[in-house]
């Protein structure tokens, strides 16, 4: 109730609490918490009773923790790692924005849901061996390698480590960090189809093909060289090939 309302209400009656600076004789402006009390109707007061408290310390604990969240909501809004919280029962207790960003939801889209419903299905019996031990041991569990279901329907990789903070009041959860590496597999197996398409062309060509590294001996020769010289890699001999020209060649 503000003081304006206060002169029209039954005799006792009180103000919400008012907090403003008051400019002290030093100089100095300090936080102050007023009531106002009214007691115009009471013979010997009739008027209005007002108690105040220096509130400056608690004053500046609220802006400093003010100023921190918003760092850290800032910070967590931002970062390239998603963190999900899991409650006891595996449920959803809270995801960052990266997290929802990560798979293509809004944010907020997986609380109160079981994790282990995004994982693909193949993946979670794995998954869920990882998270029974996170739940059940303290420390970190992981990092694990999983698929997971996009919103739009595709399969993203990522790369997720759980901590166990069931004993913290601040948690009472596994922190599940986690990490998008689609793209590196994506191009980890491309590099490795390469390679097999390269080895299987050269272990069929007919010509020989040879490695000889800086200081002269053969690092690798292809199957075919095994025609014209009768010996291949991993034949001692062959690993020194200047010492089987003919004399006069």
């Amino acid at each position: 109730m503000t003081p304006r309302a206060i002169a029209l209400a039954p005799v006792g009656t009180q103000s919400d609490p008012i907090v403003a600076r008051f400019l002290r004789t030093d100089g100095v402006y300090r936080w102050v918490e007023l009531v106002v009390t009214n007691l115009l109707a009471e013979p010997l007061v009739n008027g209005f009773v007002i108690n105040a408290r220096d509130v400056n310390h608690r004053r500046e604990v609220e802006e400093q923790l003010r100023d921190s969240e918003s760092r850290f909501r800032g910070l967590v809004q931002n970062m390239a790692e998603g963190v999900t919280v899991l409650a006891a029962d595996g449920s959803v207790k809270y995801s960052t924005p990266s997290a929802a960003r990560m798979m293509g939801f809004e944010v907020g889209h997986g609380d109160g849901m079981i994790g282990l419903d995004f994982v693909v299905e193949q993946d979670r019996e794995r998954v869920a061996e990882v998270v029974g031990r996170a739940f059940a041991e303290p420390g970190i569990q992981g990092p694990i390698a999983l698929r997971v279901h996009g919103a739009d329907g595709g399969i993203r990789v990522v790369e997720a480590m759980g901590h166990n903070r069931l004993d913290d009041p601040l948690v009472e959860g596994v922190v599940v960090t986690t990490r998008d590496i689609t793209d590196t597999v994506a191009a980890e197996d491309s590099a490795r189809r390469s390679d097999a398409r390269l080895s299987a062309l050269v272990e069929n060509l007919s010509d020989v093909v040879t490695i000889v590294d800086a200081a002269g001996p053969l690092s690798y020769s292809s199957p075919a060289a095994s025609t014209p010289f009768g010996s291949g890699e991993g034949d001692g001999g062959w690993a020194q090939p200047a010492a089987r020209l003919h004399p006069h060649a």
